[in-house]
């Protein structure tokens, strides 16, 4: 897998998945890497607080453009097969969740025909890649329009209902490899603890400065792959780079709930409701669901470029209530979730900072939110930004931003 080693020391900034990506890439192509991360593990944070979808873009029906979907399925059909050559663990023992389905409620911002449209595209997209040679977890077929009572959902609330191919991955799983590979590489010291302060470019290196509990430290390398997450538009704009002006920001919580009884995994559907300020309802098959229910789960929201005052909000929420409003307002939707309310002992609540373009939430139809077509990798010469834009393109952008910064040094 690795190229001819080229040598040299590159700091990755976060450790998240696309951090941890980027790492394990250039590692693999012979750098020595510094991995720096503000929390004590590797994929702690919104890499691991998330619904794990393997987005092919069905989700994003709002996206004027219809761009987004053809991004996002691209990631999502190599995901896997990175995660595999990143660490060697093999793609089929990923665990994947039931298919998606998607209901399409009464006070939805795109109408059912929009959406069947936009799932036309969507496959008409997917089915290319996979005739270029994308893999993808499990048998795909095209969206189908269903009845909402056949997948589950009260049809007194919904206009229309879909199933697709759609899969979610556990993001603890992922998590696990990706981290316990990050710490056995020789190649990469990750420096779990530290926030990076400051950066400074040179003609030909990087200062980096930062605190941590040892106290505040500083090191010079041959580049740098910027990979934090809501922290990653300060340090471009220090450096006199061009950011986004529309930066939005929202904490979101979830919930993972743990030992479903046999007769609710068998009932409980994932489902994605569009679009709108609702939610997703993820059935990993295993005795373990996610919920995350917009109204109530969005804890915090900010723009611009400074995300100190979502910092916290988590610790101050009262979790037994933000459980009972999700679930009792998803089960008007899925009358079968209602079984979870009994389940609050064996939940698991987390979150993280979403980042994103736009300047208003996603109730409103021409927010930048219902978009992410514009994200990726951003050459700077020996700075390397990622904007990861969902957390099915993490791997890839990773591992385009480690080769970016490979050729730039064997350049």
């Amino acid at each position: 897998m690795a190229k001819k080693a080229i040598g040299g020391r590159v700091a990755v900034l976060g450790a998240g998945l696309a951090g941890c990506a980027a790492a394990l890439d250039a590692a693999q192509q012979g750098l020595h890497v510094d991995l720096f991360e503000k929390l004590p593990h590797p994929v702690r944070a919104a890499s691991l607080h998330n619904e794990g979808k393997l987005h092919l873009g069905y989700v994003y029906a709002a996206d004027p453009e219809r761009a987004t979907h053809r991004i996002l399925a691209e990631g999502s059909l190599r995901f896997l097969a990175d995660i595999e050559a990143l660490t060697g663990v093999p793609a089929t023992l990923a665990p994947v969740s039931r298919p998606f389905h998607y209901a399409v409620p009464r006070d939805s911002l795109v109408t059912p025909s929009e959406v069947e449209a936009h799932f036309a595209s969507v496959d008409a997209t997917v089915m290319d890649l996979l005739r270029e040679g994308a893999p993808y977890p499990i048998a795909y077929s095209p969206a189908r329009r269903v009845m909402p009572v056949d997948i589950g959902v009260a049809e007194p609330y919904v206009l229309a209902a879909f199933k697709t191919s759609e899969v979610a991955l556990q993001t603890g799983w992922i998590a696990d490899v990706v981290g316990a590979a990050v710490l056995a590489s020789s190649q990469i010291r990750f420096y779990g603890g530290h926030h990076i302060r400051s950066a400074a470019l040179a003609s030909d290196r990087v200062k980096l400065e930062w605190d941590s509990a040892d106290g505040p430290g500083s090191n010079d390398y041959d580049g740098v792959v910027n990979a934090l997450w809501q922290d990653r538009a300060r340090l471009d704009a220090e450096l006199g780079l061009e950011v986004p002006v529309d930066q939005w920001l929202r904490y979101k919580a979830a919930m993972e709930i743990h030992q479903l009884t046999p007769a609710t995994v068998k009932q409980l559907p994932s489902l994605t409701l569009i679009t709108g300020p609702y939610g997703d309802l993820v059935n990993h098959s295993n005795g373990t669901a996610y919920i995350s229910w917009y109204p109530s789960c969005k804890l915090a929201e900010a723009s611009g470029l400074d995300a100190a005052s979502l910092e916290g909000v988590l610790g101050a929420v009262d979790r037994s209530a933000m459980f009972q409003e999700s679930i009792e307002a998803l089960a008007r939707y899925v009358p079968a979730a209602s079984d979870l309310l009994s389940r609050s002992a064996n939940t698991r609540v987390g979150g993280g900072i979403i980042v994103a373009r736009g300047k208003s939430d996603i109730d409103v139809i021409e927010s930048g939110l219902h978009r992410r077509s514009d994200i990726g990798v951003h050459d700077h010469g020996l700075w390397v930004s990622i904007d990861t834009g969902k957390y099915c393109t993490a791997p890839w952008f990773g591992r385009e931003a480690a080769a970016t910064l490979v050729n730039r040094l064997a350049g």
